[in-house]
């Protein structure tokens, strides 16, 4: 099933088979979540997130300002699969810089989003 099928030697001159695949393929998430980029970026009205996972999982996710200050804080319920946030510029301080983070299933991952006018 897919991937490429190779061989090794072992010092006794024993073959054994190798398997090779490749992770991150789109639509394959490894174990946990991976948090998207939203789009569009930069943004000056709306924008989406798109959060992959393996399982469903309850994460915190945050938005802060370049001086760290929290903006938005939600707690969201995320199914198995392909999930989405939407943004709203107006829960923002105008336009500039902003992180946004995802905590859930004992993994962190954060990204920059710019706000335009």
């Amino acid at each position: 099933e897919g991937g490429l099928h190779n061989e090794a030697y072992l010092s006794q001159g024993n073959m054994m088979g190798l398997r090779f695949r490749a992770d991150g393929q789109k639509g394959q998430v490894q174990a946990g979540f991976d948090l998207g980029q939203n789009q569009p970026n930069p943004f000056a009205g709306k924008t989406l997130i798109q959060v992959r996972s393996s399982q469903s999982f309850h994460g915190m996710f945050t938005v802060m300002d370049a001086t760290g200050k929290v903006l938005i804080r939600r707690y969201v319920a995320f199914q198995e699969g392909q999930n989405q946030l939407e943004i709203d510029r107006l829960e923002l301080n105008g336009a500039g810089m902003y992180l946004y983070r995802l905590e859930g299933l004992g993994q962190s991952q954060v990204r920059k989003m710019i706000v335009n006018n």
